[in-house]
């Protein structure tokens, strides 16, 4: 779309960037899916329920990153429409899994959750439900060490990882080859899904920061499992939203450096120049005779 309103200087570089970023962030959803599992399931995973059955090690984590990229290989292998019944299913049960979020702020009550740290010390934090005070206790930035690089967060370290929680937004403008009418849905889809993830993150920011206190905010990354109905839901929506999203990423940048390669933004390829054709050897001709000679 942007080679052919702005002119293909802009589509191929926008392009070839575009799928770089889809490559990365792919790679980025793999390991924050790694990450949320061995939190949970890890030999040394943080959560108190952990059940510490698989090892942990770096090349461990590279073997489980690499068979959750297969698995999406697989997927996207089999063919876009195989992704999108996928897809929609894990549409289901995040949505699901929000309205058991959504429910949990008035169904829990005011509680202490236990945080752990690196299975090293832990503290206790609060879930104080609806209460001004800690509203006003979390309206302001109060920027904190990271427990893992121990640097000084900033606005810009918290964007770089909030950004990435948006970016799915463009899985469908991906997927355009895709679609019956491109040029009707790709608009509709994107605005609709804009809009619908600006309301349920704004309805997360507000009602976790009426509920649940900074220090639950800060040292704990799974806090939402720790004050839901059933903590099992929020596991299971993490793990399909961060699965969804990896193959979203996968399929997408195929489908776009495909688009890259057809419309030939980066030069055609150079062909053999057509064979020159062979000239036809001439009609014999009969000698030209003066009259004289013949008549000799």
């Amino acid at each position: 779309m942007i080679s052919r309103t702005l002119g293909p200087e802009f589509g191929g570089s926008i392009g070839l960037m575009f799928y770089l970023a889809n490559v990365c962030a792919c790679g980025v959803y793999i390991l924050g899916l790694v990450e949320a599992i061995l939190d949970v399931f890890g030999a040394d995973g943080s959560g108190a329920s952990s059940s510490k059955a698989l090892p942990q090690g770096y090349l461990y984590g590279f073997l489980y990153g690499s068979g959750i990229l297969f698995l999406c290989l697989l997927v996207c292998l089999v063919g876009a429409q195989i992704y999108s019944r996928a897809a929609f299913f894990i549409f289901l049960v995040v949505n699901l899994i929000l309205v058991t979020i959504f429910a949990s702020f008035f169904a829990v009550g005011p509680q202490v959750v236990t945080v752990s740290r690196d299975g090293n010390h832990s503290f206790n934090a609060s879930f104080t439900g609806f209460n001004l005070s800690t509203l006003r206790d979390n309206m302001y930035a109060m920027y904190s060490r990271d427990y893992t690089t121990n640097n000084i967060m900033t606005f810009a370290t918290v964007f770089a990882i909030m950004f990435n929680g948006c970016t799915g937004i463009m899985a469908g403008s991906n997927m355009s080859g895709e679609l019956k009418n491109a040029s009707n849905s790709i608009p509709k889809g994107t605005i609709v899904a804009i809009v619908y993830t600006f309301v349920i993150y704004l309805l997360l920011f507000f009602m976790t920061s009426f509920t649940c206190e900074r220090a639950l905010l800060k040292g704990d990354n799974s806090f939402f499992r720790s004050i839901n109905v059933w903590p099992p839901f929020v596991l299971i929506g993490i793990y399909s939203a961060s699965l969804s999203a990896s193959m979203s990423s996968l399929i997408g940048a195929s489908r776009i450096l495909h688009a890259l390669a057809k419309d030939d933004l980066f030069g055609e390829t150079p062909q053999s120049p057509p064979a020159a054709p062979q000239s036809q050897p001439a009609a014999p001709q009969s000698p030209t005779r003066s009259a004289g000679q013949i008549y000799c």
